[in-house]
């Protein structure tokens, strides 16, 4: 595998072999800024291969390919999809086949994110710096740009994999964490005010990983994407999500209990109170608001599991409302992630007061495994009603069904904006 810079555009090649016609893969920005030329594919290949099966990445923004000229071995894609402040030909193009990303193996070293030599780095001895203060900057420099990822085309699986640890550690850390404030100091007792922290932690969320990894940040939202947009989100990636959403959940919970280590001690010195263990994982019915042992007929685990697949089938839908390239009510994306947390604090206004409102299987398994390694044991893992597996099993019913519902019936309407 090589990467290099022809006339400056970008060119690179991949060994890698996804069916049985192609040898080698080559990929050029072209002049016109909406089409990309691909070498060493047969035109067999071109000529059998869907072009839904095809999209372009361009630095993050997936577009869809429109045209598929086998005779030159061009595709046209959706330049009105991007940015209009995009320079397409300033930034790496990665192909997807069938939702196979083609640099998800590739060694991005020595490369720039344009396939040009790395810049030079100032002369410093002309500012007065000495030689040995100069040589010692700019291996600074060296280790910091290769710390910062830059010159690299594309992200690895693994760089994914710790954008969604991340941004589901910034979710648990703001929204259980206003829940911790409102449980342990009464600081914010209304749901509302839990509700908007929640909706905030989700926004920042997304807006910090997902021109990384897509933000997913919920198992049942990368099953969803798993069975309904393969081309976008590949089978091979789910369980590694997975994983890391579950450590991102533990990851925010472990900072939550550090943080209020002390008010636990004072509150709850020998973590057997159910209302302080819900500032981890969720019970039902909400142990905040229904304490008493009469309460407990209020809801049974089946229905805790309907709730969770509902909100999670509603969350997923919405998610793909406001994240439809077609929706034209909503053309500009910037705000989605805004949206996307408002719906979060709707939901959790409505749902939280009956069983606390997860949606989010990491949410609720990492923080409560931290919970039972805190003192909270089995009140945390299986629960005072054996029902934390609702909590897991409803979003992942849900959220495929959420998905299900909009492509049957609201993405019909889009087609004429394809």
């Amino acid at each position: 595998m090589e990467v290099r810079a022809e006339d400056g555009g970008l060119e690179w090649k991949s060994d890698e072999i996804l069916c049985d016609t192609v040898t080698e893969v080559w990929f050029t920005n072209t002049e016109d800024g909406k089409s990309v030329q691909l070498h060493g594919i047969s035109r067999n290949f071109l000529e059998s291969i869907a072009v839904r099966d095809l999209k372009l990445n361009f630095n993050g923004y997936l577009v869809n390919v429109t045209k598929v000229d086998p005779a030159n071995c061009t595709v046209e894609f959706d330049a009105d999809a991007l940015p209009q402040n995009l320079d397409v030909d300033q930034i790496p193009v990665n192909v997807v086949i069938r939702g196979q990303h083609l640099d998800s193996k590739w060694d991005y070293h020595n490369t720039t994110a344009v396939g040009q030599a790395e810049p030079d780095l100032p002369d410093l001895t002309k500012d007065g710096a000495t030689k040995l203060g100069a040589e010692v900057a700019n291996k600074q420099e060296r280790f910091l740009r290769r710390l910062r990822g830059e010159g690299r085309v594309g992200y690895l699986l693994l760089e994914q994999c710790v954008a969604e640890l991340l941004g589901t550690m910034i979710i648990v850390v703001f929204g259980v964490g206003s829940v911790c404030t409102a449980v342990l100091t009464e600081a914010q007792r209304g749901i509302w005010q839990v509700a908007v922290t929640w909706g905030f932690g989700v926004a920042f969320a997304i807006y910090s990983t997902a021109s990384i990894s897509g933000a997913h940040l919920n198992p049942a939202v990368s099953l969803a994407f798993a069975m309904f947009r393969p081309l976008d989100f590949h089978w091979k990636r789910l369980l590694p999500y997975w994983i890391s959403q579950i450590l991102g959940g533990m990851l925010g919970g472990a900072i939550n209990l550090g943080i209020f280590r002390s008010w636990y001690d004072l509150r709850d010195p020998n973590r057997d109170t159910l209302v302080y263990a819900s500032t981890f994982g969720e019970y039902f019915p909400n142990p905040s608001m229904w304490s008493e042992p009469e309460d407990q007929s209020l809801m049974y685990v089946a229905e805790c599991m309907a709730v969770e697949a509902w909100g999670a089938g509603v969350l997923m839908f919405m998610i793909l409302v406001f994240t439809d390239p077609r929706n034209q009510a909503l053309k500009s994306k910037d705000a989605a992630p805004f949206f996307i947390g408002f719906t979060v604090a709707m939901l959790i206004c409505l749902y939280a007061p009956l069983q606390q409102a997860g949606w989010n299987p990491a949410r609720d398994l990492g923080p409560r495994i931290i919970a039972a390694i805190a003192g909270y044991g089995t009140m945390a893992i299986p629960g005072p009603r054996n029902g934390f597996w609702a909590y897991i099993v409803g979003p992942l019913i849900g959220a495929p069904l959420g998905a299900l519902v909009y492509d049957v019936i609201l993405a019909r309407g889009l087609r004429k904006y394809e």
